[in-house]
């Protein structure tokens, strides 16, 4: 299932998302509060089991990303599961700027500073919920991701592999 929650852009998104055709694509467009809102309405919207948080400059670094994601969910009973990444110049995917390798998470590893890559996070939508959405004022990411490893203890495993790539800027 793929989301789109666009805030209204005045670009060619819209066109370009409605020539797809596709009815796999779930698609609003309209005012926002923000990225965080967006990813709201879009958990929301959501049918599956699990949600990413893939945005409009990230896309997987390979077509098997998701095959191992679920190999991850169900080999190990998790409730979520992250990646490395990468970031690449904006009009290079090829050239990257900086790998974030990532580690297996150690409670008490966001008080010193680590955490997990959001844009690699795969998470069970009902952890979400009953956990809270995304903060909409600071940090909603890093505030969800920790929110949900620290303080709810869900179950999680990083995959030792690179499997998104993210633009360089967002």
């Amino acid at each position: 299932e793929h989301i789109i929650v666009d805030g209204g852009s005045t670009d060619n998104t819209v066109k370009i998302i409605q020539s797809y055709n596709n009815n796999k694509i779930r698609f609003i467009s309209e005012k926002d509060k923000g990225s965080n809102d967006a990813i709201n309405k879009g958990i929301l919207m959501a049918t599956g089991d699990v949600v990413c948080f893939l945005c409009s400059d990230d896309f997987y670094a390979t077509n098997k990303a998701l095959e191992k994601v679920i190999k991850c969910f169900n080999d190990y009973e998790v409730d979520s599961c992250y990646s490395d990444i990468v970031y690449v110049e904006r009009q290079d995917i090829n050239s990257m700027r900086r790998y974030w390798k990532s580690s297996d998470f150690i409670p008490g590893s966001y008080l010193k500073g680590w955490s997990a890559p959001f844009t690699s996070f795969y998470v069970k939508r009902k952890s979400i919920l009953q956990s809270g959405l995304l903060n909409l004022v600071y940090a909603g990411d890093f505030e969800l991701t920790f929110r949900l490893l620290e303080i709810d203890k869900i179950k999680t495993k990083y995959i030792p592999e690179l499997l998104v790539k993210m633009r360089h800027g967002g």
